[in-house]
């Protein structure tokens, strides 16, 4: 307040009579001179014309016309702007003007105007404790420009309006407790309170800066809406701005890297994971839940222009309630709603453009190199016996070209000249050259998507369209998905809501006989390195298959089918159809029962039904082959076909659907100013069904469904091609079904206090026909949590200045795992005998009444802080996990009438992590830039193993799975110690004991378990994220660089005995130890022949293979213009969206001594994608 007064605490000096006489004159002249000063300052005009301008600078304008000075208090001004206009007014017309909308009154003084809060009398306050108000204001962006067609709701309500091409809206009658949500495409979300608040409001709204947004935050656990400041848990929210950063028609690629401790990888063990493993066998993919209850679908289905939020529940506190599917973590996915009063439509187009991939990052034996193996092998005898084997026409094994020229070379059948001539030829030939040009395409995806939404009084809608169309990059292969989502609320009274949902989707997928770059040659592992394709004219040419090129030329004298196998035609030839249709129904009904208590039931029906089909023509190999394998020669060399000429087709079809209901109050109550309750209680129930059937049927005709019937599957025939082996006519026909049935109990409960401290707890029961009896019996134990947060800054002895913002939150508490490996009841497979197609009964596991969830206890502790203004938020989380009857699969006695092996909770794992998440706002001049930086680290351990260890080595090297091993990572990378190459042989060389050793078959059998090399995790312990976002004005550029740090990979090389068995190998080959002095150059051993697998096998499982994976990544950049009314004021739309995106996956560093992608380790690189696009809003 700005006031000049007396201080009566001074005390007075004692004035002389005459100086005191002197200055009663002086006073005297000096008030009339004031008096004729203020006479002509009152009768002073003033004029004014001011646009949303500052108050204080009003009255500036005001004193400075006037004379007339202001007293006043800053508060009461709430830095409000205001219009206003004057033309020759008195300053007591001005000051009037001035205060007639808000709420002051005022006093004129001598001088001075003192201007105070207008206090209403007690039968005002009455008044508008019961009444209600009209809500008016101006929605205006960042630099002053009116905001047309923004969208302004009263909360939790239906009542909206839009603004009017000035930014101006009013609504009627509004609750003075009411809140008011502000939206505008683009620009971020607003929250206001009425209460208090003087009218017109003046409303800016701020545009969207690419990082996720820290205010006005609900966090959905599928059951009910927790508000930020009242969560206890372990929350991830990813808001619509985010989602749609990125482009693609998968859920999980537009979250990616967006969230501490949730993992997408590309390659590992597990492809989606929260906070580590933390179960040994068992799928640790989190919990879908879409629209409030699990999604039994695959999440590739949920089209992402459908979905406004996303919440990640990492903890136990926010999983719990889920009980024993929550224990790998819960995400939970929104679809979107009706937003405002119009209808509003929009549209999303963009086109995503991929080139060929890189074929050349695949490691491949030049064909030099190997037709110089080939020549070598040939002096040796390698192909001796299988020649000898064709001859005696026992076999059709085939040789590749090179062998054939010189099997005739020796036969005397070509001359020397002509096969050195022809190899040479081959020498200049990479097959990768074909595969690229013929065998691939570039990849174009096109995203089309539509929706209308709107809120009336009576009805909340949205509907949507969309369809994705792709082109794949393997020629022959495209995908087409088509979705229709319908969201509406109806509003039958102000108590009643029915909801009403309904989504479809079709996805249509197309396989051609098209395997790229891992097409085979002569059933082999490889494609021999000189395979040549196709013509320079691009016609087909053939390929070596399984049988001998000169056998198939002249065999059956043209009454077989042709039975050359070009892999280029037989792409068209061969067809997989594959089509999911997905059709889910939601309905539920709302009622508030009291102003604090509502009840809610809910149902959904989801049915998936997938249809696949795999056409192999007449024209097909796979066709021909077996037509002619099978083919009989009679006594008078009449030929007869057991599988008759047609189309051979093979179905899948599978079913699933599933019933879930659930019933709940929910109560919510503010006693007082200081205490909150909110709870809910309820119960669910779900039945899944599924059911597969598979069929094979010969002779079809696409044309009427002709297929043969009477073909005999019994009856062993003798091979065309080898008089002395026999087979049946491959059978397929199975019918599987399962039914799995659930019941719980859930509640949630709690209690805030002065809007500082939260309590909550929660609690879950749940039976299972999965379970044991035992387990479903124990529903007096159930699954639950425990958590309290502090809002430490809010209380009143805060007061640190550059942390405005500081909350604790600590929470501990069990969730659950489940799976479908076993069950608690006996469980039987029948088929028909492999033989004679007879009925047969196989146990697949013994009843188990203790059989139960895996059930995992998290204790986690949290920070959530602003620094500076909040120039910088962040969230620290600091974790422990442990996990119980954690299932695995051990060894059993055949004897016993099961199987070899059995699954049962035997295991235990626990392990520990932090999460770290900062947010900064860098600049906020012209030019604003922020920041998004995410870290996370976890390590799980295993810590209890009931069944027996193997002491021997080679039962743990790492096969790409689980290495279940005491106190040790559950990602355990182990080899066998590696020496260094022997210096006169180039032997790889290792350790038993501590004696350097070349016996192999000793290594691989006396090597114990303490004596392999632990070499660390084969999944990242730390990893994270680094977003920066630039906007200038509407224009705005972000990039995403991730990590992946502390975790190794065991690199691919050459397997010698594949190598003169398969025909190709690893490019190490050009690498190998070749003459003495080389060892110091390579670790690559030197080739010997004849081949010892044992030193192949120890060199590829050995640590000299191991190389660290860590790395930094350019994952993507996009750019984007947004176009608003504000900027172009005749536009017809609410706002356009221009983007363009790129998924550049480029490493930016790495720490491999062979500086390998671990992402893509002798594997095609895929290329950088290119898209743009368009979002308009109506």
């Amino acid at each position: 307040m700005h006031l000049f007064a007396h201080n009566p605490g001074i005390r007075l000096l004692r004035i002389p009579p005459k100086l005191l006489l002197t200055m009663k004159l002086t006073t005297f002249i000096l008030m009339i001179a004031l008096a004729q000063v203020s006479a002509r300052g009152f009768g002073q005009k003033i004029t004014l014309n001011e646009i949303n301008a500052p108050i204080e600078k009003i009255l500036q304008s005001i004193k400075s016309q006037s004379g007339y000075g202001f007293i006043y208090n800053v508060k009461d001004l709430d830095n409000r702007k205001i219009t206003l206009k004057l033309k020759d007014a008195t300053i007591e017309e001005a000051v009037k003007s001035l205060t007639k909308d808000l709420q002051l009154s005022y006093k004129i003084v001598s001088k001075d105007i003192v201007l105070t809060r207008e206090e209403p009398s007690f039968l005002d306050k009455i008044k508008s404790a019961f009444a209600d108000r009209d809500v008016r204001g101006r929605v205006v962006d960042e630099q002053g420009n009116p905001m047309p067609n923004a969208s302004i709701q009263i909360k939790g309500t239906s009542k909206a309006t839009t603004s009017n091409d000035k930014g101006e809206f009013v609504i009627k009658d509004v609750a003075d407790d009411a809140v008011l949500v502000i939206s505008y495409v683009g620009y971020k979300q607003l929250e206001l309170s009425v209460r208090g608040a003087v009218m017109p409001l003046d409303i800016k709204l701020n545009q969207v800066t690419g990082e996720l947004e820290e205010v006005n935050v609900e966090y959905s656990t599928g059951y009910q809406k927790i508000p930020k400041e009242r969560a206890t848990g372990s929350f991830e929210f990813i808001d619509n701005s985010m989602i749609n950063r990125s482009v693609g028609d998968k859920i999980l690629d537009r979250i990616k890297n967006l969230t501490a401790g949730v993992s997408i990888n590309p390659v590992g063990v597990d492809p989606l994971i929260i906070r580590g493993r933390y179960s040994m066998e068992l799928d640790v993919s989190p919990l879908i839940v879409l629209d409030n209850f699990p999604y039994d679908g695959n999440i590739n289905n949920i089209n992402p222009n459908d979905v406004e939020n996303i919440t990640i529940l990492k903890d136990a506190a926010a999983a719990s309630i889920w009980g024993s599917r929550a224990g790998n973590g819960v995400i939970v996915i929104t679809t979107k709603r009706g937003k405002g009063g119009k209808p509003s439509v929009s549209t999303n187009q963009n086109v995503i453009v991929q080139p060929r991939p890189d074929l050349y990052n695949t490691s491949s034996i030049s064909a030099s190199d190997y037709i110089d193996l080939e020549k070598f092998l040939f002096t040796k005898g390698q192909y001796n016996i299988l020649e000898l084997l064709n001859n005696l026409n026992i076999a059709r094994s085939p040789f590749t070209p090179v062998v054939e020229l010189l099997l005739a070379e020796r036969k005397g059948l070509i001359s020397s000249n002509e096969v050195t001539n022809k190899i040479n030829s081959f020498r200049s030939i990479d097959a990768r050259e074909d595969i690229k040009k013929y065998f691939y395409q570039t990849s174009l995806r096109q995203q089309h998507a539509v929706n209308l939404s709107g809120d009336t009084q009576y009805l909340n809608y949205y509907f949507s369209a969309g369809l994705d169309n792709a082109r794949l990059s393997l020629l022959g292969n495209s995908t087409n998905r088509v979705t229709i989502q319908s969201q509406n609320t109806i509003k039958v009274t102000s108590k009643v809501n029915i909801n009403l949902g309904l989504s479809y989707v079709n996805n249509s997928t197309y396989i051609g006989s098209n395997r790229g770059e891992f097409i085979t040659a002569g059933q082999k592992s490889f494609l021999y390195p000189y395979a040549d394709l196709a013509s320079n004219s691009g016609e087909a040419l053939a390929l070596v298959q399984q049988y001998r090129q000169m056998y198939i030329d002249t065999v059956g004298n043209g009454r077989l089918m042709d039975w050359t196998y070009k892999p280029l035609n037989d792409i068209q030839a061969t067809v997989t159809r594959d089509i999911k249709k997905d059709f889910t129904i939601r309905a539920g009904l709302d009622i508030v029962l009291t102003p604090t208590l509502k009840a809610n039931v809910q149902y959904q029906n989801q049915s998936l039904v997938g249809g696949g089909n795999t056409n192999y023509s007449l024209e097909s190999y796979h066709t021909r082959n077996l037509i002619n394998m099978f083919t009989q020669v009679g006594q008078d060399g009449h030929l007869s076909y057991p599988i008759p000429k047609g189309d051979i087709l093979e179905t899948n079809n599978s079913q699933l659907i599933s019933h879930q209901g659930r019933v709940g109050l929910s109560y919510n109550e503010k006693l007082g100013k200081r205490h909150e309750i909110v709870a809910i209680a309820g119960a669910e129930i779900k039945d899944l069904n599924q059911k597969n059937i598979s069929g094979i049927y010969y002779g079809y005709k696409e044309k009427g469904s002709f297929v043969s019937s009477n073909l005999n599957y019994t009856n062993s025939y003798k091979m065309y091609y080898s008089p002395v082996n026999t087979n049946q006519i491959p059978y397929k026909e199975s019918i599987g079904e399962t039914t799995d049935r659930f019941v719980s109990y859930f509640a949630n409960f709690a209690y805030t206090y002065a809007g500082k401290l939260t309590f909550s707890a929660s609690g879950r029961s749940d039976a299972a026909n999965l379970f044991g009896a035992k387990t479903n019996k124990q529903r007096g134990v159930p699954l639950w949590s425990l958590g309290t947060s502090w809002a430490v800054s809010n209380e009143d002895f805060y007061n640190i200045n550059w942390m405005p913002l500081l909350n604790f939150r600590v929470t501990y508490g069990s969730g659950g795992n489940i799976s479908r490996r076993t069950t608690a009841v006996v469980t039987i497979v029948e088929k028909p005998s492999d033989v004679t197609l007879f009925p047969t009964a196989t146990i697949l596991n013994p009843p188990n009444e203790r059989l139960r969830w895996e059930q995992v206890k998290t204790f986690n502790v949290s920070a959530n802080f602003g620094l500076f203004k909040n120039r910088i938020t962040g969230t620290l989380d600091f974790y422990l996990k442990k996990s119980t009857d954690v299932m695995a699969t051990f060894p059993v006695d055949p004897t016993l009438g099961v199987g070899n092996t059995l699954s049962a909770n035997v295991a235990g794992v626990k392990g520990q992590g932090l999460e770290v998440v900062l947010d900064s706002r860098n600049t906020d001049g012209v030019v604003k830039w922020s920041t998004r930086f995410l870290f996370s680290t976890s390590n799980s351990k295993l810590t209890k193993w009931l069944m027996p260890v193997s002491n021997t080595g080679q039962t743990y090297l790492s096969s790409g799975g689980v290495v279940p091993i005491l106190g040790k990572s559950l990602y355990g990378l182990y080899t066998y110690k590696a020496g260094p190459l022997d210096p006169n042989t180039g032997d790889p060389q290792g350790y038993v004991g501590n004696a350097l050793s070349k016996d192999y078959e000793a290594l691989m059998r006396d090597v114990t378990l303490d004596s392999l090399k632990y070499n660390g995790s084969r999944e990242p312990i730390y990893s994270g994220s680094i977003m920066n976002t630039f906007r200038w004005k509407s224009l705005c550029l972000s990039f995403n660089i991730s990590y992946k740090l502390g975790y190794y990979f065991q690199r691919n090389s050459i397997n010698y005995t594949t190598l003169i068995t398969q025909w190709g190998g690893h490019g190490d080959y050009s690498k190998r130890w070749q003459k003495p002095g080389d060892e110091k150059n390579t670790d690559v051993p030197s080739f010997v022949y004849p081949i010892d697998p044992n030193r192949s096998e120890f060199y590829l499982n050995s640590s000299s293979l191991v190389e660290r994976a860590d790395h930094i990544r350019l994952e993507d950049v996009k750019l984007e213009y947004v176009i608003t009314k504000a900027l172009w004021k005749s536009m017809p739309f609410k706002t356009i969206n221009l983007y363009a995106y790129s998924q550049v996956n480029m490493l930016m560093w790495n720490a491999s001594k062979k500086d390998i992608d671990p992402y893509y380790d002798n594997i095609s690189r895929p290329s950088k994608t290119f898209s743009i696009g368009l979002n308009i809003t109506l």
